[in-house]
């Protein structure tokens, strides 16, 4: 009886993250993306090393070609817009006071990624308002109808 090996590599995803601040500073999906996601947290939100809040002109996802299909940009006045590579924009009714970034990464079974991004914030009629997208690894995305519901889940 002979058994046949089977090289199992780790599935590459087709997708990393770049986030752009106000102040220059860029923080890039790195190949241990959790580390990167607290990294982008601590300089989101501060942490003990450097307490100031910063905050981000834009988040994008870019595909193994280094090309940007998705692309979350945030004004300086606190709104945001979501841009995808159909051309579509999009935005919230009302306008946002202090957008957040929307974010999630979730591994199939087959270890490859399904993105969530957006961003979500208090409207000018004061209350939460969101927009999000769902990528799948192979590239197309659809809205989230009921983002509010998974809003304190995904917010960064």
């Amino acid at each position: 009886m002979t058994r046949k090996m089977v090289k199992v590599g780790r599935p590459q995803n087709r997708y990393r993250w770049t986030a752009l601040f106000r102040d220059g500073h860029i923080i890039e999906q790195s190949d241990d993306h959790d580390y990167s996601l607290v990294k982008l947290l601590e300089y989101t939100r501060g942490s003990g090393d450097n307490p100031k809040r910063h905050y981000l002109l834009w988040f994008k996802i870019n595909d193994e070609n280094g090309e940007t299909p998705f692309t979350v940009d945030f004004d300086m006045d606190g709104d945001a817009y979501i841009f995808v590579t159909d051309g579509a924009m999009l935005m919230t009714n009302y306008k946002l006071r202090s957008a957040n970034l929307l974010y999630n990464r979730e591994l199939d079974d087959n270890g490859l990624a399904w993105i969530t991004v957006g961003f979500g914030g208090i409207n000018t009629m004061g209350r939460l308002d969101a927009r999000a997208i769902r990528i799948s690894p192979r590239g197309t995305y659809r809205m989230i109808k009921d983002i509010m519901s998974d809003y304190d889940k995904l917010k960064i």
